[in-house]
């Protein structure tokens, strides 16, 4: 009998991933807003520090929703004022607005009963929206006179928005939110998974293991944060990096 030789052949270098990493805040936020529409209207606040994920979140949510369910509609703009966002909103569903302010959600919401697909507004950097055109946007979703709301509203933005939700004027909005989503960052055994999914296993092995508690206490967590240290170091120098070289990437970035 004859033995078979072990392969000596070299595993094949694991490439960078496209896509978020699903670190597990990222992935509870995301279940819990699919739960939510899975079952029908609702409003959500989704916060965060930047570089957290949360656009990718909102996006990620709208490219995996069935088309034929659900029809997202993404909205970043600090300038969103009462008259505007229901234009926005109407323009949307291909509404034509109308001379007046009332008439354009007449149109909207008439719009909005006819069609089959439920529609999700994902307000984007909504700590820097004006608290009247957010509860112009409950408004919005409540004018059907049934009392049903029409559509699912998630706010998502800096922790700031959490603080814009506790004001007096907001306290209806607040007080319907079923889902209150918190993105802070990877977990300690959740950067090195990170650093293979972000810039695969090549790149990834060169960051020096020494060097990597600093890294995660000074961008504390923050994907973003943590990719952009790294970016420029491991473009410009070829080999493992020093902790030096980390350090220079973590300077610029004030951290």
């Amino acid at each position: 009998m004859t033995r078979r030789k072990r392969s000596t052949a070299t595993p094949k270098p694991r490439p960078a991933q496209e896509g978020p990493f699903p670190y597990a805040d990222y992935v509870q936020a995301r279940d819990d807003l699919q739960a939510a529409l899975d079952s029908g209207p609702f409003y959500a606040v989704l916060s965060g520090a930047s570089g957290t994920g949360k656009s990718s979140l909102l996006h990620e949510l709208a490219g995996s929703a069935d088309a034929h369910r659900y029809q997202a509609i993404y909205l970043s703009s600090s300038r969103a004022n009462v008259t505007n966002l229901a234009r926005f909103l109407a323009y949307s569903l291909r509404v034509a607005p109308c001379r007046s302010h009332l008439e354009t959600v007449q149109a909207f919401t008439n719009a909005l009963r006819s069609q089959p697909a439920h529609l999700v507004v994902q307000v984007d950097e909504a700590d820097r929206v004006e608290a009247e055109a957010l509860q112009e946007l409950r408004v919005l979703a409540e004018c059907d006179p049934s009392g049903k709301q029409l559509f699912s509203v998630i706010l998502s933005g800096l922790p700031a928005v959490l603080g814009l939700l506790d004001s007096p004027q907001l306290f209806p909005l607040k007080r319907r939110l079923t889902v209150r989503a918190t993105l802070s960052g990877l977990r300690r055994e959740e950067l090195e998974p990170f650093l293979l999914h972000r810039f695969g296993s090549v790149d990834a092995e060169r960051v020096p293991a020494g060097v990597c508690d600093e890294l995660f206490e000074r961008t504390q967590g923050t994907p973003g944060l943590v990719e952009a240290a790294l970016r420029f170091p491991l473009a410009r120098t070829k080999g493992k990096l020093t902790a030096d070289q980390v350090r220079a990437g973590l300077d610029p970035l004030g951290l």
